[in-house]
């Protein structure tokens, strides 16, 4: 390509100058994306401030808990911004539930805890049966119109050893003769008192009820003939009762239930006088008693 000398040539600033010629002041246009006014003098303009990536957690950041400072000043300061009034913290209404419920936990805790001490440190009252005697007073046979009771007695015997008293809220028992195997009577005793680190025995009374209903066969009331020395050439002896006792033992606040079993024997009480008036002539000739 050849060199025109008078060719037009641009220089910098976009300025169109000849060859030659002297250059020409640069003409700026309001549409210059460079354009600057000097005029006004030089300006810092605030640089704005970078906001959080997560604004959420920016705004959630100020109630989190940090760890505990090792320092033992800054650690109270800090136990008393972090759990201070802990009882007073929420409404109203949270105050008072929060009272309530500590005050259930507190309860329930103080009655675990006396239970758990009686279990560790309470001993169970040793419980003896010494056997059946008859009553000292009044008549051991009662003959009614349709039974005939013999009136007995079981001796108890308890022994406390621990520091505080107990009771028998209840004792109920059941009686039996073998071989039958109906229920023949029973007794109930109620409110006996033990004090602490004492030995106490007493007579718990029951009865013996025998009718004709409970024996079709006369096996008992023959049984009584025979050992009671009713019948000719028989010789006294003694009668076996069995028994189910069931006790209330109440210590302190706790209420147990245990349930006992066994035999005795005891001396016939009943006579021929007896007999004659339950069953009459009849009964006596129908089991060779004369």
């Amino acid at each position: 390509m050849a060199y025109n000398p008078d060719r037009q040539h641009s220089n910098f600033s976009g300025a169109t100058t000849l060859y030659g010629e002297g250059a020409s002041e640069p003409k700026f246009t309001p549409n210059d994306s460079f354009q600057t006014d000097y005029g006004a003098g030089y300006q810092d303009e605030p640089l704005p401030r970078p906001r959080p990536q997560f604004a959420e957690q920016a705004r959630d950041s100020q109630r989190v808990s940090f760890a505990p400072p090792k320092s033992t000043g800054d650690l109270r300061l800090w136990r008393h911004d972090e759990r201070g009034n802990m009882w007073t913290k929420g409404s109203r209404r949270r105050c008072v539930g929060r009272f309530c419920c500590c005050t259930v936990m507190m309860t329930l805790f103080l009655i675990v805890s006396i239970v758990l001490a009686l279990a560790l440190w309470a001993r169970p009252p040793d419980i003896r049966f010494n056997g059946i005697s008859l009553p000292t007073g009044g008549s051991a046979v009662q003959v009614q119109t349709d039974s005939l009771d013999i009136n007995l007695s079981l001796s108890i015997a308890v022994k406390n050893p621990n520091f505080f008293g107990a009771m028998f809220k209840s004792i109920d028992a059941k009686a039996f003769y073998p071989p039958l195997t109906s229920q023949l009577g029973g007794g109930t005793l109620h409110d006996i008192n033990f004090p602490a680190n004492s030995d106490t025995q007493f007579l718990f009374p029951f009865n013996i009820t025998y009718s004709s209903g409970i024996d079709p066969n006369n096996v008992l009331v023959t049984d009584l003939v025979n050992k009671c020395g009713i019948k000719p050439g028989s010789t006294k002896s003694k009668l076996n009762v069995k028994y189910q006792l069931k006790l209330a033992l109440r210590i302190v606040a706790i209420t147990i239930s245990p349930s006992f079993s066994g035999s005795a024997d005891f001396d016939c009480p009943v006579t021929r006088d007896d007999l004659l008036s339950f069953g009459g002539e009849a009964l006596l000739k129908s089991l060779g008693v004369e």
